[in-house]
Protein backbone atom coordinates (compact mmCIF):
# COMPACT_ATOMS: atom_id res chain seq x y z
CA UNK A 1 0.00 0.00 0.00
CA UNK A 2 1.53 3.40 -0.73
CA UNK A 3 1.41 5.50 1.87
CA UNK A 4 4.11 8.01 3.97
CA UNK A 5 3.87 5.03 6.54
CA UNK A 6 5.77 2.76 3.93
CA UNK A 7 7.79 5.97 2.59
CA UNK A 8 9.09 6.25 6.51
CA UNK A 9 9.54 2.32 6.89
CA UNK A 10 11.96 2.85 3.84
CA UNK A 11 14.09 5.44 5.52
CA UNK A 12 14.27 3.33 8.44
CA UNK A 13 15.55 0.62 6.75
CA UNK A 14 17.99 2.94 5.35
CA UNK A 15 19.63 3.90 8.84
CA UNK A 16 20.01 0.78 9.89
CA UNK A 17 21.64 -0.57 7.31
CA UNK A 18 24.19 2.48 6.91
CA UNK A 19 24.67 2.02 10.26
CA UNK A 20 25.77 -1.21 10.62
CA UNK A 21 27.86 -0.39 7.11
CA UNK A 22 25.77 -2.94 5.08
CA UNK A 23 25.59 -0.19 1.92
CA UNK A 24 24.73 -2.80 -0.18
CA UNK A 25 21.04 -3.42 1.64
CA UNK A 26 21.04 0.72 1.57
CA UNK A 27 18.56 2.26 -1.12
CA UNK A 28 19.13 5.79 -2.93
CA UNK A 29 15.86 7.59 -1.57
CA UNK A 30 14.68 10.26 -4.24
CA UNK A 31 11.85 12.27 -4.61
CA UNK A 32 10.54 14.02 -6.31
CA UNK A 33 7.78 16.98 -5.83
CA UNK A 34 5.36 18.50 -8.28
CA UNK A 35 4.63 21.89 -8.65
CA UNK A 36 0.66 21.88 -8.03
CA UNK A 37 1.93 20.59 -4.30
CA UNK A 38 4.79 23.06 -3.87
CA UNK A 39 1.81 25.56 -4.82
CA UNK A 40 -0.97 24.10 -2.21
CA UNK A 41 2.19 24.32 0.71
CA UNK A 42 2.90 28.00 -0.27
CA UNK A 43 -0.57 28.76 -0.10
CA UNK A 44 -1.37 27.48 3.23
CA UNK A 45 1.88 28.48 5.17
CA UNK A 46 2.15 32.13 3.59
CA UNK A 47 5.11 31.87 1.67
CA UNK A 48 6.33 31.67 -2.01
CA UNK A 49 6.26 28.62 -4.12
CA UNK A 50 10.27 28.94 -4.29
CA UNK A 51 10.72 29.01 -0.55
CA UNK A 52 7.89 26.20 0.14
CA UNK A 53 9.62 24.05 -2.58
CA UNK A 54 13.27 24.51 -0.61
CA UNK A 55 11.57 23.65 2.93
CA UNK A 56 10.26 20.52 1.58
CA UNK A 57 13.88 19.36 0.59
CA UNK A 58 14.89 20.43 3.64
CA UNK A 59 12.33 18.22 5.45
CA UNK A 60 13.05 15.22 3.02
CA UNK A 61 16.93 16.10 3.43
CA UNK A 62 16.66 15.62 7.28
CA UNK A 63 14.72 12.10 6.81
CA UNK A 64 16.76 10.45 5.09
CA UNK A 65 16.23 11.31 1.23
CA UNK A 66 19.51 11.75 -1.14
CA UNK A 67 17.57 13.69 -3.82
CA UNK A 68 14.72 16.24 -3.94
CA UNK A 69 13.97 16.88 -7.53
CA UNK A 70 10.95 18.82 -8.71
CA UNK A 71 8.97 17.60 -11.62
CA UNK A 72 8.58 20.94 -13.71
CA UNK A 73 11.83 19.34 -15.84
CA UNK A 74 10.04 15.84 -16.50
CA UNK A 75 7.16 17.95 -17.48
CA UNK A 76 8.88 19.99 -19.83
CA UNK A 77 10.18 17.05 -21.38
CA UNK A 78 6.22 15.15 -21.66
CA UNK A 79 5.72 18.50 -23.80
CA UNK A 80 8.34 18.64 -26.23
CA UNK A 81 7.36 14.49 -26.55
CA UNK A 82 3.56 15.09 -26.94
CA UNK A 83 4.25 18.21 -29.34
CA UNK A 84 6.08 16.19 -31.68
CA UNK A 85 3.49 13.36 -31.38
CA UNK A 86 0.94 16.13 -32.25
CA UNK A 87 2.81 17.13 -35.21
CA UNK A 88 3.68 13.73 -36.61
CA UNK A 89 -0.63 12.74 -35.67
CA UNK A 90 -1.26 15.83 -38.20
CA UNK A 91 1.09 15.06 -40.95
CA UNK A 92 -0.26 11.67 -40.83
CA UNK A 93 -3.70 12.39 -41.16
CA UNK A 94 -3.65 15.28 -43.44
CA UNK A 95 -1.97 13.11 -46.18
CA UNK A 96 -3.80 9.81 -45.94
CA UNK A 97 -5.87 9.21 -48.99
CA UNK A 98 -8.05 6.98 -47.32
CA UNK A 99 -11.16 8.41 -44.78
CA UNK A 100 -9.82 9.37 -41.09
CA UNK A 101 -9.63 6.51 -38.85
CA UNK A 102 -8.97 6.02 -35.45
CA UNK A 103 -6.01 4.41 -35.72
CA UNK A 104 -3.29 4.57 -33.07
CA UNK A 105 -0.82 6.63 -35.21
CA UNK A 106 -3.31 9.16 -36.91
CA UNK A 107 -6.37 9.51 -34.63
CA UNK A 108 -7.52 13.16 -34.46
CA UNK A 109 -8.68 15.03 -32.06
CA UNK A 110 -5.52 13.95 -29.82
CA UNK A 111 -6.44 13.44 -26.38
CA UNK A 112 -3.69 14.80 -23.54
CA UNK A 113 -2.41 11.47 -21.43
CA UNK A 114 -1.20 13.23 -18.44
CA UNK A 115 -4.60 12.76 -15.85
CA UNK A 116 -4.75 8.81 -14.42
CA UNK A 117 -8.53 9.63 -13.49
CA UNK A 118 -9.24 10.58 -16.49
CA UNK A 119 -7.12 7.28 -18.49
CA UNK A 120 -8.97 5.38 -15.74
CA UNK A 121 -12.43 6.62 -16.64
CA UNK A 122 -11.61 6.23 -20.57
CA UNK A 123 -10.35 2.66 -20.19
CA UNK A 124 -13.33 1.01 -18.33
CA UNK A 125 -16.08 3.12 -20.09
CA UNK A 126 -15.12 4.76 -22.85
CA UNK A 127 -12.71 1.99 -25.01
CA UNK A 128 -14.06 3.98 -27.97
CA UNK A 129 -11.62 7.21 -26.73
CA UNK A 130 -8.11 4.94 -26.27
CA UNK A 131 -6.85 5.99 -29.67
CA UNK A 132 -6.98 9.09 -29.49
CA UNK A 133 -5.28 9.69 -26.18
CA UNK A 134 -1.86 10.50 -26.46
CA UNK A 135 0.66 7.75 -25.87
CA UNK A 136 3.20 9.93 -24.24
CA UNK A 137 3.71 9.46 -20.90
CA UNK A 138 2.44 11.86 -17.74
CA UNK A 139 5.25 14.13 -15.81
CA UNK A 140 5.40 11.46 -12.98
CA UNK A 141 6.27 8.84 -15.08
CA UNK A 142 8.57 10.15 -17.50
CA UNK A 143 10.17 11.53 -14.20
CA UNK A 144 10.08 7.92 -13.39
CA UNK A 145 11.73 6.63 -16.08
CA UNK A 146 14.71 9.98 -15.95
CA UNK A 147 15.29 8.97 -12.41
CA UNK A 148 15.58 4.90 -12.42
CA UNK A 149 17.00 4.52 -16.12
CA UNK A 150 19.37 7.86 -16.31
CA UNK A 151 20.08 9.37 -12.77
CA UNK A 152 20.91 5.93 -11.66
CA UNK A 153 23.58 5.34 -13.91
CA UNK A 154 24.95 9.31 -13.23
CA UNK A 155 24.51 8.92 -9.76
CA UNK A 156 28.33 9.81 -8.90
CA UNK A 157 27.68 13.36 -11.33
CA UNK A 158 24.43 13.84 -9.26
CA UNK A 159 25.87 13.16 -6.20
CA UNK A 160 28.90 15.52 -6.96
CA UNK A 161 26.86 18.21 -8.07
CA UNK A 162 24.27 18.18 -4.92
CA UNK A 163 24.13 21.10 -2.98
CA UNK A 164 24.73 18.63 0.43
CA UNK A 165 27.00 15.46 0.38
CA UNK A 166 25.21 12.57 0.38
CA UNK A 167 25.89 9.47 3.03
CA UNK A 168 26.30 7.20 0.97
CA UNK A 169 30.58 6.83 -0.18
CA UNK A 170 29.63 4.39 -2.33
CA UNK A 171 27.57 7.16 -4.79
CA UNK A 172 30.43 8.84 -5.69
CA UNK A 173 32.11 6.24 -7.89
CA UNK A 174 29.62 3.45 -8.96
CA UNK A 175 26.22 3.68 -10.84
CA UNK A 176 23.55 2.51 -8.69
CA UNK A 177 21.37 -0.29 -10.44
CA UNK A 178 17.60 0.50 -10.57
CA UNK A 179 16.41 -1.59 -8.33
CA UNK A 180 18.52 0.47 -5.51
CA UNK A 181 16.40 3.19 -6.29
CA UNK A 182 13.76 4.10 -4.41
CA UNK A 183 11.61 7.22 -5.86
CA UNK A 184 9.05 8.67 -3.79
CA UNK A 185 6.40 11.17 -5.87
CA UNK A 186 4.59 13.57 -3.99
CA UNK A 187 1.39 14.53 -6.55
CA UNK A 188 -2.07 16.63 -5.95
CA UNK A 189 -4.17 13.58 -7.01
CA UNK A 190 -4.80 9.83 -5.37
CA UNK A 191 -5.17 8.42 -8.45
CA UNK A 192 -1.51 8.99 -9.47
CA UNK A 193 -1.22 6.41 -6.64
CA UNK A 194 -3.04 3.87 -9.08
CA UNK A 195 -0.86 4.73 -11.87
CA UNK A 196 2.18 4.25 -10.78
CA UNK A 197 1.06 0.84 -9.89
CA UNK A 198 0.36 0.15 -13.82
CA UNK A 199 2.31 -2.92 -15.11
CA UNK A 200 3.07 -0.83 -18.02
CA UNK A 201 5.57 1.35 -16.11
CA UNK A 202 8.44 -0.40 -15.25
CA UNK A 203 11.67 -0.70 -16.57
CA UNK A 204 11.89 -2.72 -19.97
CA UNK A 205 12.59 -6.73 -19.17
CA UNK A 206 11.97 -6.16 -15.22
CA UNK A 207 9.98 -6.11 -12.71
CA UNK A 208 11.64 -2.76 -11.12
CA UNK A 209 8.63 -0.20 -10.93
CA UNK A 210 9.44 3.94 -12.57
CA UNK A 211 8.04 5.04 -9.42
CA UNK A 212 7.82 2.91 -5.98
CA UNK A 213 5.12 5.23 -3.75
CA UNK A 214 3.07 8.39 -4.70
CA UNK A 215 2.05 10.04 -1.38
CA UNK A 216 -0.73 13.70 -1.90
CA UNK A 217 -0.10 16.63 -0.47
CA UNK A 218 -2.52 15.86 2.37
CA UNK A 219 -0.51 12.88 3.31
CA UNK A 220 2.82 14.45 3.44
CA UNK A 221 1.35 17.33 5.72
CA UNK A 222 0.30 14.17 8.23
CA UNK A 223 3.99 13.16 8.07
CA UNK A 224 4.99 16.01 9.20
CA UNK A 225 2.28 16.25 11.80
CA UNK A 226 3.85 12.53 13.10
CA UNK A 227 6.97 13.69 13.54
CA UNK A 228 6.31 17.23 15.07
CA UNK A 229 7.95 19.41 11.97
CA UNK A 230 6.20 22.69 11.80
CA UNK A 231 7.00 23.60 8.42
CA UNK A 232 6.20 27.29 9.13
CA UNK A 233 9.91 26.67 10.74
CA UNK A 234 11.93 24.90 8.54
CA UNK A 235 15.16 26.72 6.94
CA UNK A 236 14.84 26.08 3.56
CA UNK A 237 17.55 24.88 1.73
CA UNK A 238 17.61 24.26 -2.68
CA UNK A 239 16.57 21.17 -4.45
CA UNK A 240 19.52 19.35 -6.16
CA UNK A 241 19.13 21.27 -9.40
CA UNK A 242 19.67 18.71 -11.89
CA UNK A 243 16.46 17.27 -12.52
CA UNK A 244 14.70 20.57 -11.56
CA UNK A 245 13.10 23.43 -13.56
CA UNK A 246 14.38 26.81 -12.47
CA UNK A 247 15.81 30.26 -13.61
CA UNK A 248 19.57 30.61 -12.08
CA UNK A 249 21.96 33.12 -13.17
CA UNK A 250 24.26 30.07 -12.55
CA UNK A 251 24.20 26.36 -12.80
CA UNK A 252 24.04 25.57 -9.61
CA UNK A 253 20.87 26.73 -7.70
CA UNK A 254 23.17 26.45 -4.48
CA UNK A 255 25.54 29.07 -5.69
CA UNK A 256 23.02 31.47 -6.43
CA UNK A 257 20.86 33.43 -3.74
CA UNK A 258 18.25 34.59 -6.49
CA UNK A 259 17.44 31.18 -7.88
CA UNK A 260 13.66 30.26 -8.50
CA UNK A 261 11.46 27.51 -9.29
CA UNK A 262 9.85 27.89 -13.14
CA UNK A 263 7.35 26.79 -15.42
CA UNK A 264 5.57 26.25 -18.16
CA UNK A 265 3.01 28.82 -19.83
CA UNK A 266 -0.22 27.79 -19.07
CA UNK A 267 -2.41 26.68 -16.43
CA UNK A 268 -1.00 24.56 -13.18
CA UNK A 269 -2.59 21.83 -15.03
CA UNK A 270 0.40 21.54 -16.93
CA UNK A 271 0.78 23.89 -20.68
CA UNK A 272 -0.21 21.45 -22.40
CA UNK A 273 -2.80 23.50 -24.80
CA UNK A 274 -0.18 25.91 -24.89
CA UNK A 275 3.07 24.84 -25.53
CA UNK A 276 1.84 22.02 -28.56
CA UNK A 277 -0.55 24.89 -29.97
CA UNK A 278 2.89 27.20 -30.40
CA UNK A 279 4.77 24.24 -31.45
CA UNK A 280 2.47 23.09 -34.08
CA UNK A 281 2.07 26.55 -35.66
CA UNK A 282 6.12 26.92 -36.27
CA UNK A 283 6.23 23.65 -37.96
CA UNK A 284 3.34 23.27 -39.75
CA UNK A 285 2.43 26.78 -40.87
CA UNK A 286 5.63 28.89 -40.35
CA UNK A 287 4.51 30.81 -37.56
CA UNK A 288 6.37 31.99 -34.72
CA UNK A 289 3.97 32.19 -31.75
CA UNK A 290 4.76 32.61 -28.27
CA UNK A 291 3.52 29.92 -25.52
CA UNK A 292 2.93 33.19 -23.31
CA UNK A 293 1.05 34.91 -25.93
CA UNK A 294 -1.87 32.04 -26.27
CA UNK A 295 -1.31 31.98 -22.40
CA UNK A 296 -2.56 35.19 -21.97
CA UNK A 297 -4.70 35.64 -25.14
CA UNK A 298 -2.90 38.80 -26.14
CA UNK A 299 0.16 40.08 -28.42
CA UNK A 300 -0.94 37.87 -31.03
CA UNK A 301 -3.63 38.28 -34.02
CA UNK A 302 -3.49 34.57 -34.74
CA UNK A 303 -5.33 33.48 -31.43
CA UNK A 304 -9.16 33.60 -30.56
CA UNK A 305 -10.45 31.96 -27.47
CA UNK A 306 -13.45 31.53 -25.87
CA UNK A 307 -15.10 29.89 -22.57
CA UNK A 308 -17.21 27.12 -23.80
CA UNK A 309 -20.60 26.14 -21.40
CA UNK A 310 -18.66 27.19 -18.26
CA UNK A 311 -14.91 28.13 -17.52
CA UNK A 312 -13.81 24.54 -17.31
CA UNK A 313 -14.41 24.04 -21.28
CA UNK A 314 -12.03 26.77 -22.77
CA UNK A 315 -11.66 26.66 -26.52
CA UNK A 316 -8.82 28.32 -28.27
CA UNK A 317 -8.51 29.10 -32.35
CA UNK A 318 -5.44 29.60 -34.47
CA UNK A 319 -6.19 31.60 -37.63
CA UNK A 320 -3.97 31.68 -40.52
CA UNK A 321 -2.73 35.19 -42.13
CA UNK A 322 -4.99 34.53 -44.79
CA UNK A 323 -8.13 34.12 -42.30
CA UNK A 324 -8.75 30.66 -42.04
CA UNK A 325 -8.49 28.45 -39.22
CA UNK A 326 -5.58 26.73 -38.94
CA UNK A 327 -6.28 24.33 -35.69
CA UNK A 328 -8.96 24.30 -33.15
CA UNK A 329 -7.39 23.30 -29.22
CA UNK A 330 -9.58 22.76 -26.56
CA UNK A 331 -9.35 22.83 -22.47
CA UNK A 332 -12.04 20.53 -21.08
CA UNK A 333 -11.42 20.06 -17.41
CA UNK A 334 -13.95 18.50 -14.68
CA UNK A 335 -16.32 14.59 -15.56
CA UNK A 336 -19.44 16.87 -16.99
CA UNK A 337 -17.14 18.22 -19.84
CA UNK A 338 -15.27 15.11 -20.49
CA UNK A 339 -18.74 13.30 -21.15
CA UNK A 340 -19.66 16.35 -23.39
CA UNK A 341 -16.46 15.85 -25.36
CA UNK A 342 -16.72 11.67 -25.32
CA UNK A 343 -20.17 12.22 -26.59
CA UNK A 344 -19.19 14.32 -29.64
CA UNK A 345 -15.90 11.93 -30.07
CA UNK A 346 -18.23 9.14 -30.33
CA UNK A 347 -20.33 10.43 -32.88
CA UNK A 348 -17.70 11.83 -35.09
CA UNK A 349 -18.71 15.94 -34.82
CA UNK A 350 -15.71 17.25 -32.54
CA UNK A 351 -14.18 20.20 -34.13
CA UNK A 352 -11.29 20.20 -32.40
CA UNK A 353 -7.64 18.87 -32.98
CA UNK A 354 -6.73 18.21 -29.38
CA UNK A 355 -8.03 18.49 -26.21
CA UNK A 356 -6.21 19.17 -22.85
CA UNK A 357 -8.21 16.61 -20.92
CA UNK A 358 -7.98 17.12 -16.79
CA UNK A 359 -11.06 14.92 -14.77
CA UNK A 360 -10.75 17.50 -11.83
CA UNK A 361 -12.69 20.74 -11.90
CA UNK A 362 -10.16 23.60 -12.25
CA UNK A 363 -7.69 21.12 -13.14
CA UNK A 364 -4.86 19.57 -10.78
CA UNK A 365 -4.36 22.10 -8.51
CA UNK A 366 -7.67 21.40 -6.97
CA UNK A 367 -6.59 17.48 -7.05
CA UNK A 368 -8.02 15.58 -4.71
CA UNK A 369 -4.83 15.41 -1.86
CA UNK A 370 -3.99 19.13 -2.49
CA UNK A 371 -4.25 21.00 0.78
CA UNK A 372 -7.59 22.34 1.85
CA UNK A 373 -8.75 26.26 2.50
CA UNK A 374 -6.75 28.28 5.17
CA UNK A 375 -6.69 31.10 6.88
CA UNK A 376 -4.27 32.97 4.36
CA UNK A 377 -2.56 36.40 4.34
CA UNK A 378 -4.03 38.94 1.78
CA UNK A 379 -1.68 39.48 -0.98
CA UNK A 380 -0.11 41.69 -3.08
CA UNK A 381 -0.47 42.17 -7.07
CA UNK A 382 1.88 39.04 -7.70
CA UNK A 383 0.09 36.98 -5.13
CA UNK A 384 3.17 37.25 -2.49
CA UNK A 385 1.84 37.72 0.85
CA UNK A 386 1.42 40.71 2.68
CA UNK A 387 2.77 40.62 6.29
CA UNK A 388 0.87 42.80 8.30
CA UNK A 389 -2.81 42.36 6.28
CA UNK A 390 -5.09 40.49 8.67
CA UNK A 391 -5.65 37.29 7.63
CA UNK A 392 -9.00 35.60 5.76
CA UNK A 393 -10.80 32.15 4.97
CA UNK A 394 -11.09 31.67 1.47
CA UNK A 395 -14.47 29.74 -0.04
CA UNK A 396 -13.25 26.63 -1.82
CA UNK A 397 -13.49 27.75 -5.18
CA UNK A 398 -11.69 31.23 -3.94
CA UNK A 399 -8.85 28.81 -2.20
CA UNK A 400 -8.53 27.30 -5.91
CA UNK A 401 -7.86 30.45 -7.87
CA UNK A 402 -5.84 31.85 -4.84
CA UNK A 403 -3.85 28.31 -5.35
CA UNK A 404 -3.78 28.80 -9.44
CA UNK A 405 -2.92 32.41 -8.88
CA UNK A 406 0.36 31.77 -7.25
CA UNK A 407 1.19 29.17 -9.68
CA UNK A 408 0.72 32.07 -12.40
CA UNK A 409 2.96 34.25 -10.60
CA UNK A 410 6.17 31.93 -11.48
CA UNK A 411 8.61 33.24 -14.19
CA UNK A 412 7.80 31.11 -17.18
CA UNK A 413 10.20 29.25 -19.21
CA UNK A 414 10.01 27.67 -22.52
CA UNK A 415 10.88 24.06 -22.81
CA UNK A 416 12.62 24.31 -25.95
CA UNK A 417 14.82 26.72 -24.12
CA UNK A 418 15.52 24.60 -20.82
CA UNK A 419 19.47 24.24 -21.73
CA UNK A 420 19.83 21.46 -18.51
CA UNK A 421 17.18 19.55 -20.55
CA UNK A 422 18.48 19.68 -24.16
CA UNK A 423 21.91 18.46 -21.74
CA UNK A 424 20.05 15.21 -20.86
CA UNK A 425 18.39 14.59 -23.54
CA UNK A 426 21.42 13.82 -25.88
CA UNK A 427 23.18 12.12 -22.90
CA UNK A 428 20.36 9.88 -22.70
CA UNK A 429 18.41 9.84 -25.45
CA UNK A 430 21.26 10.37 -28.20
CA UNK A 431 21.33 13.07 -30.76
CA UNK A 432 17.82 12.46 -32.31
CA UNK A 433 16.36 13.06 -28.66
CA UNK A 434 12.47 12.83 -28.39
CA UNK A 435 12.76 11.19 -32.03
CA UNK A 436 14.86 8.42 -30.80
CA UNK A 437 13.87 4.65 -30.16
CA UNK A 438 15.29 5.61 -27.14
CA UNK A 439 12.53 8.34 -26.23
CA UNK A 440 10.00 6.02 -27.94
CA UNK A 441 10.84 3.15 -24.93
CA UNK A 442 11.31 5.66 -22.38
CA UNK A 443 8.67 8.20 -22.54
CA UNK A 444 5.83 6.20 -24.51
CA UNK A 445 3.16 4.15 -23.04
CA UNK A 446 -0.69 2.10 -24.10
CA UNK A 447 -3.82 2.26 -22.52
CA UNK A 448 -6.19 -1.13 -22.28
CA UNK A 449 -10.07 -1.28 -22.33
CA UNK A 450 -11.23 -2.79 -18.97
CA UNK A 451 -14.59 -4.80 -18.88
CA UNK A 452 -16.75 -5.68 -15.41
CA UNK A 453 -13.83 -4.78 -13.14
CA UNK A 454 -14.76 -2.31 -10.19
CA UNK A 455 -14.55 1.26 -10.60
CA UNK A 456 -10.51 1.78 -10.99
CA UNK A 457 -10.32 5.53 -9.41
CA UNK A 458 -10.00 6.60 -5.96
CA UNK A 459 -10.09 10.23 -5.50
CA UNK A 460 -11.68 11.63 -8.41
CA UNK A 461 -15.47 13.04 -7.27
CA UNK A 462 -17.54 12.80 -10.67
Amino acid sequence: MQSHHEFLSILTANEQAKAQGRWGAARVVVVSLSPQVIVSFAAKYGTSPTEAACRLAAVMRSLGVDFVFETGFARDLALMRIAQEFVDRYRQSESATAPPSSSATSALPMLASACPGWICYAEKSQPHALPYISRTKSPQQVMGAMVKSFVGQQLPTFAARSPLKCDMPTLLTHPVAPHQIYHLCVMPCYDKKLEASRSDFVLPNSEVKEVDCVISAGELELLLQEQSIRFDQVVGIPLDSMLTKHLSGTTSMSSDPDWTLARAAGTSSGGYLEFILAYAARQLFGLDLQTDQIDRDNGSAYIQTRTVRNPDFREVTLMLPDGTVGLKFAATYGFRNIQTLVRKLKLGRCPYQFVEVMACPSGCINGGGQLRTALVPASAGDSSPVPTAPETRLSPKEWVQHCESMYRALPTQDPAHNVQLAELLAAWLGPKGICSTGADQWLQTSYHAVEDQPSATVAVNW
